[in-house]
C-alpha cells in the first residue's frame, strides 16, 4: 500500500467521523428539546459520558484483540482497561 492510499483512507475516515458527529449532535439536540430539565441533565451527564467511554473502551478492546488474538476477549479488555487508566 503506497502513501497516497494511506492518506486517502485517513482523510476519508476523518470526513466520515466529522459528518457522523455533526449528525449525531443534531439528533441529540432534537431529542433534548423534547425532554424535561431533569431528564436532559441526566442524559447530558450520565448518558453521553457512559456512551462515549463505553464505545471507546469497546473499540480499543476489539483492536487489541484483533492485533493480539492470543490474549482472548477478556485479556484484551483487561489490557485495554489497564492502559486506559494510565491515560486519565
Amino acid at each position: 500500500m503506497d502513501i497516497l492510499s494511506v492518506i486517502l483512507i485517513i482523510a476519508g475516515l476523518c470526513l466520515f467521523e466529522t459528518i457522523t458527529s455533526i449528525d449525531n449532535a443534531i439528533i441529540n439536540a432534537e431529542v433534548l428539546s423534547t425532554m424535561s430539565e431533569r431528564a436532559r441533565r441526566w442524559f447530558l451527564v450520565w448518558g453521553l459520558s457512559l456512551r462515549i467511554r463505553g464505545s471507546r473502551v469497546s473499540a480499543l478492546a476489539e483492536l487489541v484483540w484483533l492485533s493480539t488474538p492470543t490474549l482472548g476477549p477478556i485479556g484484551a479488555l483487561t489490557a485495554t482497561l489497564l492502559r486506559a487508566t494510565r491515560w486519565s
